[in-house]
Formats: C-alpha cells, sequence, structure tokens
C-alpha cells in the first residue's frame, strides 16, 4: 500500500489535493501482488484526476462481519462524484459520464473495468458510493482466507 501511495503522491499534488492514509494493522491478502496494484491503482488515478484542491484518503480495515474475514481498502475523495444515474454503468468497459471527460482526462473507460474483473478473480468485489459534487468512495473487499481463487501473497 506504502508503494502505491507514493506513486500517487505526486498526481494528486498536481491538482492541489491531499493524499492521507490510514492503515491499519490487517494482517496477509492472499492474492498476486500486482492484481492488487492494477486494481487499486485506476481508482486512485480517478480519485487524483476527479478532485481538484480536496482529500483523497485510502484506508485499509480488516473486517469479519461479511461471512469470511476480509481486507477492506476504501479510497474516499471530495471530488466532481458520479450521477445516480451512471453508477451501475461506471463499471462496464469503455464507459464514461461524460464525452467530454475522453478529451479533458485522457481516458478510454477502462481502469473500473479491469479493476473489477481483476478483484473478482481474486474473490473480491468493489462497491462505489458517490454524490454529485461531493465525491466517490469506492470500496474493495478482499478475502484474507487461502481458501479462494488466488495465488501468492501480497502485504
Amino acid at each position: 500500500m506504502q508503494e502505491v501511495l507514493e506513486k500517487f503522491q505526486a498526481q494528486a499534488e498536481q491538482n492541489n489535493n491531499r493524499l492521507e492514509a490510514k492503515l491499519g494493522e490487517v494482517g496477509t491478502i492472499y492474492a498476486d501482488r500486482s492484481k492488487i496494484r492494477q486494481i487499486l491503482e485506476p481508482i486512485l488515478d480517478n480519485a487524483c484526476k476527479f478532485t481538484n484542491n480536496g482529500t483523497i484518503a485510502l484506508t485499509l480495515s480488516r473486517r469479519s462481519d461479511l461471512g469470511r474475514p476480509s481486507i477492506l481498502i476504501e479510497v474516499q475523495d471530495t471530488g466532481i462524484g458520479i450521477p445516480d444515474d451512471y453508477l451501475n454503468s461506471i463499471f462496464l468497459p469503455f464507459t464514461q459520464v461524460d464525452g467530454s471527460i475522453r478529451r479533458k482526462y485522457n481516458g478510454a473507460g477502462l481502469g473500473l473495468a479491469i479493476a473489477q474483473t481483476l478483484c473478482q478473480l481474486v474473490g473480491g468485489e468493489i462497491t462505489v458510493k458517490s454524490k454529485l459534487s461531493e465525491g466517490s468512495t469506492f470500496t474493495i473487499s478482499l478475502p484474507t482466507d487461502s481458501g479462494s481463487a488466488n495465488s501468492g501473497s501480497a502485504k
């Protein structure tokens, strides 16, 4: 997590954002380290791009009340938010909230689709809550038990 945060520090600062981290002691995630990065990076990239003069917070915690032990990674921003009518489609390939976003931010609309697919491959899920003009919160839930579809170990 520290490596990912370091990677996005400069990008956050370009838009006068503050990147915060609340990294609790959570144990081991049984998954491929590169897949975890590929899941998290497009979410942080979007948070940095769509937030100006705000805050991007990454929180890492452990939960066991969801039927199985899980690691939760939450990325919360104070950016532009996502309209309600787009929340159900943001994980579809080539989906963007507004066509002008591609021109302004140089995105193809693939990052979240890839992140969701990879998250499912390691036995996890991604959810999103957002309020227009107030920001978004993406929550990644990853299993901590080794009985899920995974390979390797990432800390």
